[in-house]
C-alpha cells in the first residue's frame, strides 16, 4: 500500500548534506513549517425518509385507478431495521375514503413498526395483518355531508378541492357510542376493517443485503348508505421512528389537532397523491409526494477518518491494487486507528494522524449532515496532504484525495488555499461486496460486527455515480474539504 520511489544517489546525499550543521548549499536554509487548518465537513442532507412516493395502480390494472371492492394496490421497498443507529424503521401511508369531503385511511401519524424489538422484521414467516393499526381520520378541510351522497363528494362534485369549510384540524374518527361504528359530525361510517385491509409480508432479499417488503392494500367491498366505498390512490414513505436527538418523526401533514399539510388535504378530499389543481381551482391543497421527495433520501455520516503530511513519493493507498489493512478499516468500519499505526515512522511520512470529534462535540464520533471535523499541520512547500473517511452508508466505500494526495503549497511556493473538495473523490476497497446503501445489513450502522460483509471485487476502484448496480451521488453533495492557510489558520 505504502510505497516511496528510490531517490537518486544526488538526492540522497543532497539531504544528508542539509542536514548537516555545516554544510553549504548556497546560502539557502531550509524552510520553517508552516501550519494549514484542515476542515472537512458534511454537507449531505439529513433525510428521515428512506423510501416514498404513490400507489397508484391497482394490481393487475393498466393504469392508476381507485381500487373497488376485492381489488388491491401493491407497495414494495426494501429496508433494514435502522438507517442510522437507533432511528428505528417504520411505514406510513394515507388514502381517501372516497364517499366522504375529507376522509382518509392512515397509520397513526407516527407510523407502523416495520421491524420487532429484536431486529427482525415483521411478516418474515407470512403476511400479517396490521389493520387493527390503521384508523380513519377526518382532515378538517372541509365540512362533513351525508356520506354516499353530499353533492361535494369526489364521485359527484363539479371540480376538484371543493366543499364547505370544515373543523380546521386533523381529527381521528371514533366509535364514541360503542355500536362498532364510526361517528363524525353525526354521520356513521362504517368500521375500518370492513372497508380495508392492509397486510405486510417480508423476506431477505440478498440483491439489496436487507429486507425486501410487500404492503397489500386491499378494499374488502362495503358500502355506506348503499353506495359502494372505492379507496383512492396514496402515498407512502419509509421512514425513521426518530431522530438522533429522540424526536418523534411524523407523517408530513398527517397529524391530529394540526392542520392537513404537505397535500394531504389534496389525499383527503379528491385522492391525488400527486399533481397540481388546475390554475382555476382556488387555493392549492398541495402535492404529497412533492413533499415526501423534500425528504426523502439515503443520510450518510461520515466517519473518523485518517491523515498524513508526506513527501511526493508516498501513496497514502494503491488504486488498481488490493487494500491494505488501514484503507480497509477505514472504507469497511469507519476505523482510522491502523491507518495511524501502519504509517507512523514510515519513509517519506512526516505525520500521520486521527481526525474524529467533531467540532462542539466532547467525545470522538461520525460526522452528521451539517457537522466538520478540524485539524491543523505543519508542512513545507512540497509537502503533501492525504487524508480518507469512510461513506458510512455502504460496506466498504472512501473518499480521499487521489492516492498521492495534494499539494500543499502551488506555484511559487504559494500555499493552498480554499475549497479542494474537488480533489476528493469517492472509491470501493474491493475488500466487500456492494449492498444496496442505507439498506444493508453488512453496513456499518447495522452490522452484527465489525469487519463483515460479503467478499469483494478484490482492488480500490474509483467509484463515479454507479457501483454494482447502485447509484451515489456526487462527492460535493456529501463532503467539503477546505483549506485554511497559515496567513490565516493561525
Amino acid at each position: 500500500m505504502l510505497r516511496t520511489r528510490l531517490h537518486s544517489i544526488f538526492a540522497v546525499l543532497l539531504v544528508g548534506c542539509l542536514a548537516l550543521a555545516g554544510c553549504d548549499s548556497g546560502g539557502t536554509d531550509a524552510p520553517d513549517p508552516e501550519t494549514f487548518t484542515v476542515t472537512v465537513e458534511n454537507v449531505g442532507s439529513a433525510t428521515p425518509a428512506l423510501k416514498g412516493g404513490a400507489f397508484t395502480t391497482p394490481v393487475g390494472a393498466s393504469g392508476p385507478a381507485p381500487i373497488g371492492g376485492g381489488d388491491s394496490y401493491e407497495i414494495s421497498f426494501t429496508a433494514g431495521p435502522n438507517e442510522i443507529p437507533n432511528s428505528g424503521m417504520k411505514l406510513s401511508l394515507a388514502t381517501m375514503f372516497i364517499q366522504s369531503n375529507d376522509l382518509y385511511y392512515a397509520f397513526e401519524s407516527g407510523g407502523l413498526s416495520l421491524f420487532n424489538d429484536d431486529s427482525t422484521p415483521i411478516g418474515q414467516n407470512g403476511a400479517v395483518n396490521v389493520t387493527d393499526q390503521i384508523n380513519l381520520y377526518d382532515a378538517g378541510t372541509e365540512g362533513d355531508q351525508v356520506p354516499g351522497e353530499g353533492a361535494d363528494q369526489a364521485p359527484r362534485q363539479s371540480e376538484l378541492n371543493t366543499g364547505p369549510s370544515g373543523e380546521g384540524t386533523v381529527a381521528e374518527v371514533t366509535d364514541t357510542d360503542g355500536d362498532g361504528r364510526l361517528e363524525n359530525d353525526g354521520f356513521d361510517y362504517p368500521a375500518t376493517e370492513d372497508v380495508v385491509e392492509v397486510t405486510v409480508e417480508s423476506t431477505a432479499d440478498s440483491e439489496s443485503g436487507g429486507y425486501a417488503f410487500t404492503v397489500t392494500i386491499t378494499n374488502v367491498g362495503t358500502t355506506v348508505n348503499g353506495e359502494p366505498i372505492p379507496l383512492s390512490p396514496g402515498s407512502y414513505a419509509v421512514h425513521w421512528d426518530r431522530t438522533p436527538s429522540g424526536d418523534d418523526v411524523t407523517y408530513p401533514g398527517h397529524a391530529p389537532g394540526a392542520e392537513a399539510g404537505g397535500g394531504i388535504e389534496a389525499i383527503a378530499e379528491d385522492g391525488r397523491p400527486a399533481g397540481a389543481l388546475p390554475p382555476d381551482s382556488g387555493t392549492p391543497a398541495g402535492n404529497h409526494v412533492e413533499t415526501l421527495q423534500g425528504i426523502t433520501g439515503v443520510t450518510v455520516p461520515l466517519s473518523p477518518g485518517a491523515y498524513a503530511v508526506h513527501a511526493s513519493d508516498v501513496s497514502f493507498y494503491e488504486a488498481g491494487s488490493e487494500a491494505a489493512a488501514g484503507i480497509e478499516a477505514i472504507a469497511e468500519d469507519g476505523r482510522p486507528g491502523e491507518m495511524q499505526s501502519m504509517l507512523s515512522g514510515a519513509d517519506g511520512v512526516k505525520r500521520v494522524d486521527v481526525f474524529n470529534t467533531p467540532a462542539g462535540a466532547s467525545e470522538p464520533g461520525p460526522l452528521t449532515p451539517g457537522s466538520s471535523y478540524s485539524f491543523s499541520v505543519e508542512a513545507v512547500p512540497g509537502d503533501r496532504l492525504s487524508l480518507a473517511t469512510m461513506y458510512i452508508q455502504s460496506n466498504d466505500l472512501f473518499y480521499a484525495f487521489e492516492p498521492q494526495g495534494i499539494a500543499l503549497y502551488g506555484a511559487n511556493d504559494q500555499p493552498v488555499s480554499g475549497d479542494v473538495t474537488d480533489q476528493v473523490m469517492l472509491y470501493d476497497a474491493g475488500s466487500e461486496g456492494d449492498q444496496e446503501p442505507g439498506v444493508g445489513l453488512d453496513q456499518a450502522p447495522r452490522q452484527s460486527s465489525l469487519n463483515t460483509g460479503p467478499s469483494g471485487e478484490g482492488t480500490v476502484t474509483q467509484v463515479d455515480g454507479q457501483n454494482d448496480g447502485f447509484g451515489y451521488p456526487a462527492p460535493s453533495s456529501i463532503i467539503r474539504v477546505t483549506i485554511t492557510p497559515p496567513s490565516t489558520s493561525q
